[in-house]
């Protein structure tokens, strides 16, 4: 068993060589740093830190800063054809 904070956050079973693992479900943690604790007839920790994780920017606004760079860039083109007739 698996706990943070005195809270259960998963279970693994143990191979025959003693080597175990399983997922956390950490999705009720604050971030911050914590000690998990792994119970198997010994007692283990290891520290974990919960991050929160954010897209800086999405395609949207990518596409339109494309977009409006071609345009500045057709726009001043043009003028350049006018001046020229």
């Amino acid at each position: 068993m698996f706990t943070v904070a005195g809270q259960k956050v998963g279970q693994s079973t143990a191979a025959t060589s003693g080597a175990f693992n399983g997922p956390l479900d950490v999705s009720g943690l604050p971030v911050g740093s914590y000690q998990v604790e792994a119970r198997c007839g010994v007692v283990l920790y290891a520290d974990l830190d919960v991050v929160l994780a954010n897209e800086v920017y999405n395609d949207a606004s990518t596409v339109l800063i494309i977009v409006f760079f071609v345009l500045i860039g057709s726009g001043l083109f043009w003028r350049r054809l006018q001046r020229r007739n």
